[in-house]
């Protein structure tokens, strides 16, 4: 298609030199969004590949994420062999200063922050401050360039599950891992601003190496089994690839739009290179 595109413009050429500029401006847009809209199952396949060889396992609810675990299931799963650190996370749902600009916003145990995702490349001195200021927040690159946010600068967000509005003071920003667009923050700030313990959405739990991941995901599942709150555990990959296939059928869609798109700018650039 792209070779015909190409033979079109060229017979252009020696008649018209504005139909000229604008074949050729057709064919980089046919060739941008046929570019685009192949790269977006690759996207996600290469998410879920990075996650591949990680030690961490999620914890979360069986019936469903949003009932929440007992906080004193940390502590147990804390002490449990090749363990090497639990992080408590929370959803805050944050939105700026408009409804439409929503992104990922989570409580979590900053004490543990470092150790348990090393990979996203935590400044040590970010994560002391993170320690040092109770408002204070850490946020991915692509959510700072997005909003043109810089480290120090005051941000207020509104919670869409809790009812509180909280004004935070970014201290640090990170840019590595699978999502660099994360807004974290303390649990204990969320709590105090509740003046309640807040329920705990999932525990992510890094384990000694990736070979025992699948282990200790069976040995937490089997010690909660029949209580009140029993557990669902899965491996990074697997939970981000059970988080990924709701987008699948999107992907899907967006393919043949693209494609359409691209079948119709190539129709309208034969046309005219027959006339």
């Amino acid at each position: 298609m792209f070779a015909l595109l190409s033979l079109a413009g060229v017979s252009l050429i020696r008649r018209n030199r504005r139909r000229t500029i604008l074949t050729m401006l057709a064919v980089a847009c046919a060739t941008l969004v046929f570019c685009t809209v192949m790269v977006v199952p690759y996207v996600t396949e290469r998410i879920a590949a990075m996650a591949d060889s990680s030690p961490r396992v999620v914890v979360m609810n069986k019936s469903a994420m949003r009932y929440g675990l007992p906080d004193s299931y940390s502590q147990k799963i804390a002490k449990m062999r090749d363990v090497v650190v639990v992080n408590r996370m929370t959803w805050f749902a944050g939105v700026y200063d408009d409804p439409k600009h929503q992104f990922s916003s989570v409580a979590i145990d900053a004490d543990t922050l470092a150790e348990t995702w090393p990979e996203d490349g935590f400044d040590a001195e970010a994560v002391a401050r993170l320690k040092a200021h109770r408002n204070g927040a850490v946020v991915g690159v692509a959510t700072m360039h997005r909003f043109g946010w810089k480290v120090g600068q005051n941000v207020i967000l509104r919670s869409q599950i809790y009812p509180v509005t909280l004004p935070f003071t970014i201290v640090g920003t990170y840019a590595g891992g699978s999502d660099p667009a994360v807004f974290m923050f303390r649990r204990d700030y969320l709590e105090e601003a509740l003046h309640d313990a807040t329920r705990v959405d999932m525990m992510w739990v890094r384990c000694s190496n990736s070979r025992v991941a699948n282990h200790i995901a069976s040995q937490i599942d089997s010690t909660f089994h029949n209580s009140g709150a029993e557990t669902e555990t899965d491996t990074e990959k697997e939970f981000l690839a059970t988080f990924l296939i709701r987008f699948q059928s999107l992907g899907y869609i967006v393919q043949a739009v693209g494609l359409c798109a691209v079948f119709g700018i190539a129709l309208a650039v034969l046309n005219g290179s027959s006339m």
